[in-house]
């Protein structure tokens, strides 16, 4: 007979892959990395979730450089609406081509207007429509005026919608550029849209 040999191994673990081979895949997963490599981990983890958040925000929300263009845009429907509302309210002496140009340019300005300034409220860009005042209203009211005096106030009325039109499509078109959200540029974009009807139901220039 082969005499009896006691083996006892120096270091019981050794075996620990064949005694218990999931329990050694786990402790190796991340057992074996550096410091360094852990911490490089958790902030590109960190790193992806700030990118993510960043474009869900641009993609819902404009950015708060564009509030000066979206309030100059808000001016000009102010002023649009206005000219409408008091041309209407007035009774002045104009075509029923005029007038039904003006009744619509009315009432699709001032949707929009009401449009956009929900829009702004939602991105934290309170307007007081109140304090909104157009730079060129003395200017189209004495226009007006002028042309009422001497009986050319049809054709006037609507030269004046067609260069406040003109320039309100100028502002819609920079706070276009300016606005990074999605949401926002689509309100932009069909209110430019609906501008252009409105100046091609006026016709062309005199």
């Amino acid at each position: 007979m082969y005499p009896q040999q006691n083996y006892t191994p120096n270091n019981p673990k050794d075996y620990d892959f064949i005694v218990n081979p999931q329990q050694a895949q786990k402790r190796n997963l991340l057992g074996g990395s550096s410091v360094a490599v852990r911490i490089g981990i958790v902030l590109g983890a960190a790193f992806l979730i700030l990118i993510t958040f960043v474009i869900i925000r641009n993609v819902l929300s404009s950015g708060g450089s564009n509030q000066t263009a979206l309030i100059a845009v808000v001016s000009e429907q102010k002023e649009l609406v206005r000219l409408s509302t008091e041309v209407l309210q007035q009774g002045a002496p104009v075509s029923g081509k005029t007038k039904n140009s003006i009744i619509t340019t009315q009432v699709s300005v001032a949707s929009a207007q009401s449009e956009l300034i929900k829009y702004m409220a939602k991105n934290g860009q309170k307007v007081e429509l109140k304090k909104v005042i157009h730079p060129g209203k003395a200017a189209n009211d004495d226009q007006l005026k002028a042309a009422l005096a001497s009986g050319t106030y049809d054709l006037t009325v609507s030269d004046v919608l067609k260069t406040q039109l003109t320039s309100y499509q100028a502002d819609l078109k920079t706070a276009f550029n300016k606005t990074s959200g999605t949401v926002g540029k689509d309100i932009l974009n069909r209110q430019y849209k609906a501008s252009e009807l409105l100046l091609k139901q006026l016709g062309p220039t005199q």
